[in-house]
């Protein structure tokens, strides 16, 4: 990494900030005679190359006679300390605060409405439309291992009854201005004291009703953020209160997560009368994606409406992307072909 400044009379300065750099003089006298007409700069090291004042080429200037070194701005903006999951859901980069918006978890398209409980595939659908979502599907592990992102790791889930309700849902936090298709809706007027519960800083909720899974794209944030990488994966974990419906469902599900399709945390036989917890999973500079998924713990998927509060990916400077760490022995973790195509989702009766 290097910077060069040009001035009005056309001498160039150079300064090095990572790595080494060759500087070297076309035409003109170059160094002192007998010496060669280039220099190598590494790091933190300066030169200049001006016109001779004798009316000769250009002259090269060697580190320390250079006199002060240029200053450059290395970077326009400062790299995020936090991305937003939320607002990535709801269509934007991560920084800003974007809600009331889903991702279908069947057909990967954005909806601005929730839709009618529906029966998914197998197949892992990738998501054309946002580069840092790379896909989504509905976890059944009924056939074996199923793929959960678009380098063909597979997970061996349970067995579900591969149904669904909702869309997976960047729901706005109580106070910001109400969204009449709000999974959570409820909570405003029934369990506020359980929601700020789940969300002590007041960002909102990420919404998955069993069963469904989302990948995110770690490797695409780093192009889309230089110099930086995602460190960790922090959330708040519970359920919704199905007691406020009629008849009353005790809902269950289990929560997984998992990077590069290696499982880093499992809670199953997850219930409403349990205590949210925190979620805190560590990312390495070279994990490449991050997959979500909710499943109905083998009772069906009545209720079963699992919440991620203030859900983001905590950011760290970094150098560059690094090596992704080999799997786990004895797990269940492999590349498959690519998905195949979906054509319709199939509607239950």
């Amino acid at each position: 990494e290097f910077g060069v400044e040009v001035d009005k009379e056309g001498d160039t300065a150079s300064r090095v900030f990572r790595g080494s750099v060759r500087v070297q003089v076309v035409g003109g006298t170059g160094l002192a005679s007998g010496t060669p007409r280039e220099v190598v700069l590494r790091e933190n090291e300066s030169a200049r190359v001006e016109k001779d004042g004798g009316g000769g080429g250009p002259r090269l200037v060697l580190p320390g006679a250079a006199g002060n070194p240029p200053k450059f701005a290395r970077r326009l903006l400062e790299p995020p300390k936090l991305l937003d999951l939320l607002d990535i859901i709801a269509g934007g980069d991560g920084r800003g605060k974007r809600r009331g918006c889903g991702v279908d978890p069947v057909s990967g398209m954005q909806v601005a409405a929730l839709s009618e409980a529906y029966f998914g595939v197998r197949w892992f659908r990738a998501v054309r439309w946002h580069r840092l979502i790379d896909g989504v599907f509905v976890p059944d592990g009924r056939e074996g291992p199923m793929q959960i992102d678009s380098a063909g790791h597979v997970f061996d889930f349970p067995a579900t009854t591969s149904k669904t309700n909702d869309a997976i849902w960047a729901q706005p936090a109580p106070g910001d201005p109400v969204d009449p298709n709000g999974w959570m809706r409820d909570y405003r007027d029934a369990d506020m004291p359980r929601c700020r519960q789940l969300m002590p800083e007041g960002r909102g909720l990420l919404c998955m009703h069993a069963n469904a899974g989302i990948t995110f794209n770690l490797e695409a944030i780093r192009k889309i953020y230089p110099g930086a990488s995602a460190s960790r994966f922090r959330a708040v974990a519970g359920l919704a209160d199905s007691r406020i419906h009629a008849p009353a469902f005790d809902g269950m599900v289990d929560l997984w997560v998992l990077v590069d399709g290696r499982l880093k945390l499992k809670r199953v036989g997850l219930h409403h009368r349990d205590d949210a917890f925190n979620v805190d999973v560590e990312l390495g500079p070279g994990d490449r994606f991050l997959t979500l998924a909710v499943t109905d713990g083998g009772d069906d998927d009545w209720s079963d409406g699992l919440v991620l509060g203030d859900p983001v990916l905590q950011m760290v400077e970094s150098c560059g992307a690094g090596v992704p760490p080999a799997p786990a022995a004895g797990h269940r973790s492999a590349a498959v072909p690519a998905a195949a195509p979906q054509d319709r989702k199939e509607v239950a009766p």
